[in-house]
């Protein structure tokens, strides 16, 4: 009997965490070809998280859980339950019910007779996103392919169900700064695409604002080696480097140019221009390092 493995990231998923579990366990009842095994992974949650992990590894034996020290990130959570599953499946999905689990017999259906090594999940709209960040997702998507010359499908999560055979490839990439989306494409494995309609969480309030999706964008796609060399990004990457040498200043000197009649000399945007500023040196200037060593 085959054993499927459902990985469940949580960051302060209290309030959804118990329909979650009701709604797989209804989608397991419907399979009974096959065993199912729940793994959470509490990513440092501050509310109540962790005692509902624990009453539900009490009561269901399928369930099991890590807990890390502190907030190390979906990719981490995500990268620690591949290690710790133990299923002929691994299945990645969000706690907030935007993914559909009605597709998960369709799925394994799909890894066990069809040929493929994963079946995945992609967004086909955004219903419900505002247009900066529909917008800033898209562009990023499609930068993303350009500078990793891999298949970046635009509404593309982490939501899939790989084989172990997959899985054991993902695992030899010991990559400090993951990007789980990277990482998929670059193994090579063939992947069949099932489209889902956008929806709301169950409950609960979203992690993610601007600000958190352009660092993780901005650690996609400087930390991101997968791709492991970036070609052709040698002079961007210098670029990008010059370019924060002259944007520094701005953040030391508040009284410079335009900078200081728009900030005001105020102390809290100067940091941010100086942090801003270190960031886009060092990764940037890796990138062009990566371009050169790729040539």
């Amino acid at each position: 009997m085959d054993k499927i493995s459902i990985i469940v990231p949580c960051y302060n998923e209290e309030k959804v965490l118990p329909l979650f579990y009701q709604e797989i366990c209804k989608i397991f009842a419907g399979m009974p070809q096959v065993q199912g095994e729940f793994l959470f992974i509490d990513d440092g949650s501050r509310d109540h998280t962790l005692d509902i992990l624990q009453s539900l590894v009490a009561q269901d034996t399928r369930c099991r859980f890590l807990s890390f020290s502190r907030n190390f990130g979906k990719e981490a959570a995500m990268y620690a339950g591949l290690q710790n599953a133990q299923g002929d499946y691994c299945v990645i999905m969000d706690a907030d019910l935007q993914h559909p689990s009605a597709l998960l017999p369709e799925m394994y259906r799909v890894v066990r007779d069809e040929g493929y090594d994963c079946c995945a999940g992609f967004r086909q709209d955004r219903e419900g996103e505002g247009k900066m960040r529909n917008f800033l997702s898209r562009a990023f998507y499609r930068l993303m392919d350009r500078i990793c010359n891999l298949e970046m499908r635009d509404g593309a999560g982490d939501f899939r169900m790989m084989s172990r055979t997959m899985v054991q490839a993902i695992l030899q990439c010991q990559e400090y700064n993951r990007y789980m989306k990277g990482l998929f494409s670059f193994v090579g494995f063939d992947t069949k695409w099932i489209p889902f309609h956008n929806t709301p969480r169950a409950a609960g309030e979203t992690k993610w604002n601007l600000r958190s999706l352009f660092r993780y964008a901005l650690e996609g796609i400087f930390s991101f080696h997968g791709a492991h060399h970036f070609g052709g990004c040698d002079w961007p990457g210098f670029g990008c480097s010059r370019l924060s040498v002259w944007y520094g200043p701005y953040g030391a000197r508040p009284d410079l140019g335009w900078y200081g009649q728009w900030a005001g000399g105020c102390g809290r945007c100067a940091f941010a221009f100086k942090r801003t500023a270190i960031y886009l040196f060092v990764h940037c200037g890796t990138v062009y390092h990566q371009g050169l060593y790729g040539k």
